[in-house]
């Protein structure tokens, strides 16, 4: 299975985030037309090459990989979390979503 990551930067003038999209696909050609079609996007929308990237990942063995279904979905044995110690540490990777005085929470 081949697959294809597709990212933008966020617009702020259209009141759009960031966002990134894996597609995976058995249909080699579909996934190749991937460039084709960002790049005519950039042009309608006037924006540089890094505001809409399509980059193509190597084939992965997932032979050995669970088969994910409605009954097994375990996020977080395929999430790699970064070790957070602190309060800080949280808040530097998360972001505060208020203004806080301290380091730690009240």
């Amino acid at each position: 299975m081949d697959s294809v990551r597709i990212s933008n930067m966020p617009f702020p003038r259209r009141l759009q985030s960031s966002s990134d999209w894996m597609i995976l696909s058995h249909d080699s050609a579909y996934l190749s037309s991937f460039s084709q079609t960002a790049e005519l996007v950039r042009g309608i929308l006037k924006v540089k090459p890094e505001a809409l990237t399509v980059h193509y990942l190597e084939e992965q063995d997932t032979a050995d990989a669970p088969l994910w279904t409605d009954e097994y979905s375990d996020l977080f044995s395929v999430l790699k979390m970064p070790k957070l110690n602190s309060w800080r540490d949280w808040k530097r990777f998360w972001g505060s979503p208020r203004s806080t005085s301290g380091d730690e929470p009240s």
